[in-house]
């Protein structure tokens, strides 16, 4: 606007008028100019426009314009943006954190930090930004879980001595190893202002753990749930008042949904499911409800079923008698758009989910083969399922056609395929592949899928042993070796419903005098906060920064 008055100024001064009418135009375009910019809006206005904006527009428009620069200096203008763009990308700083608390730098820092890392992480080939910092991790070398947005705290465990360590590595504090035993399975991390909370399912047992970062750090066990020997476990899982595994007798039947009541654990409820004995089976906390995942094998579908809050281990139990729960449907997993239909078949792998009141999505990873005898897999299927919005309860007749229909919403949306295999390595408690809290990335490590050979030239029937074993053996020297593992990352795009693969690109990481690559690579966490891909060797832990 403002540069439209400026042009008419201009052309107004080179026509053929008195100097006096020139000088009452001149005054009248420079007010009408003013009147049109920034500079006449109050503060009010201003930061109005601001909440309507992108977090990128505002950080340009602090850089290039005086008005929205002197605003910039007060937290307000930051603060709006920020909320809103933590709606579907996390910020540097923890889930539950107030960011009303943090002085005007802070929070353009955080936004600078945002815009940076989403930047990079855009990059088919992400960079390493800054330098590698790295601890000793010891005995305990194996990542339990790492607080988002709280880069200085980790959960380590030790597979030699079954014992956890809470260490801040910001003051080389650690607490005191704790024994767990050899832990199954995990829930996923339920967030708290100071710490987390997690449920895992060691030898017959059900373990609640808290983890407190203030005023040092500290883990301590807040629940213990026995289980019987008579059955097999998977899907652990944890809300805020209710811990819970699904079960299989170990001669046969259905699978059953088991949970147990945080205050009292002798309140115990047991779920009988309509699914026969499944080997797999996911669990997801969504609010009040746990969604149960059964990848179907061999076919791109899943049975999801809908566990609600009235049928679990509370302290009131409700009047129902009848624990029992059908599926709430067929949930169509949808093929990467570059696999040919019905080229490959899947067999279940896993399912991961995130933090139940944090978390955008649930995560499942299935196996791609070519034939259904083949024994590598040839490629990795990862699917995004989004929180579902339930519908408003007022809409239905009855509790169970709500619960049904809001079961109904557990939909997959995207999946992407990545060529190769799971890496492995021996030694590591868990296999190369971690969920953010977020449930808006992925980062694993692959083995790509060997270099394809040419034909053999010639049988050589003429060639006696000794040149046939010749052959043999020059043959062999003749084989490539295996690629190198790929570190990468996942990431699913709420806003675009779309999902995007890259490879991390990380520094030779110093390991006693030798470089380590991805070779080394025997655990992994991820911070999608902070950017920081946190990678274990045999002795070490390496923060790998993003942004």
């Amino acid at each position: 606007m403002a540069f439209v008055g400026a042009v008419l100024l201009a052309f107004l001064l080179c026509s053929s008028i008195s100097v006096s009418e020139r000088s009452d135009i001149e005054q009248l375009t420079f007010s009408v100019a003013k009147m049109l910019s920034f500079d006449a809006l109050s503060p009010d206005i201003l930061l109005q426009i601001v909440a309507s904006l992108t977090l990128g527009d505002v950080v340009s428009l602090s850089m290039v314009n005086k008005s929205f620069n002197e605003l910039s200096q007060e937290p307000s203008y930051w603060l709006t943006p920020l909320r809103v763009t933590q709606l579907y990308q996390p910020l540097p700083c923890p889930r539950l954190e107030d960011l009303s608390i943090h002085p005007t730098e802070d929070l353009k820092r955080m936004a600078l930090h945002t815009l940076r890392l989403t930047r990079n992480w855009s990059d088919p080939f992400p960079q390493v930004v800054g330098a590698v910092r790295s601890f000793k991790s010891e005995v305990h070398n194996n990542i339990l879980f790492c607080l988002p947005g709280n880069a200085d705290t980790i959960v380590l465990y030790s597979v030699e001595d079954f014992t956890i360590i809470c260490r801040d590595l910001k003051t080389g504090f650690s607490s005191a190893p704790m024994f767990l035993g050899p832990i199954y399975d995990m829930s996923s991390p339920m967030q708290e202002p100071d710490g987390f909370t997690v449920a895992a399912l060691v030898h017959l047992q059900i373990i609640v753990l808290t983890v407190s970062t203030k005023p040092v750090v500290s883990t301590r066990i807040i629940l213990r749930c026995e289980l019987s020997p008579s059955y097999s476990y998977s899907g652990v899982f944890m809300t805020s008042a209710i811990a819970g595994v699904a079960r299989s007798a170990a001669g046969g039947g259905g699978v059953e949904i088991q949970t147990f009541n945080f205050r009292d654990p002798t309140i115990s409820t047991t779920i009988v499911t309509d699914r026969p004995r499944s080997r797999v089976l996911g669990s997801s906390v969504i609010g009040d409800t746990v969604y149960f995942i059964v990848p179907l094998p061999g076919d791109p579908q899943a049975f999801v079923y809908a566990v609600p809050q009235r049928l679990m281990a509370h302290s009131s139990p409700g009047p129902d008698t009848d624990y029992s729960l059908q599926r709430s449907h067929i949930a169509r997993i949808p093929r990467p758009p570059d696999d040919p239909a019905g080229a490959l078949g899947t067999r279940a792998y896993c399912v991961l989910s995130t933090e139940p009141n944090y978390g955008w999505n649930t995560i499942s990873v299935a196996n791609a083969y070519v034939r259904a005898d083949d024994t590598v897999a040839c490629a990795l299927q990862i699917t995004f399922w989004p929180r579902p919005d339930p519908a408003p309860r007022v809409a239905f007749n009855s509790e169970e056609e709500y619960e049904r229909e809001k079961g109904r919403l557990m939909l997959p949306a995207q999946t992407v395929s990545i060529p190769g295999s799971l890496s492995s390595r021996t030694g590591t408690a868990w296999e190369l592949l971690v969920i953010s809290n977020s449930g808006l990335a992925v980062v694993l490590v692959v083995d790509p899928p060997p270099p394809v050979t040419g034909p053999d030239e010639g049988d050589n029937d003429g060639d006696d042993g000794a040149a046939g074993a010749e052959g043999d053996t020059a043959e062999e020297e003749d084989v490539p070796p295996p690629p190198p593992p790929k570190l990468m990352l996942v990431r699913y795009d709420p806003v675009l419903n779309s999902t995007s693969l890259h490879e991390l690109q990380i520094p030779p990481l110093a390991e006693d005098d030798e470089q380590v690559n991805t070779q080394g690579i025997c655990g992994l966490a991820l911070d999608d906060h902070l950017g920081f891909v946190i990678v274990v060797t045999v002795h070490n832990l390496h923060y790998i920064p993003y942004a």
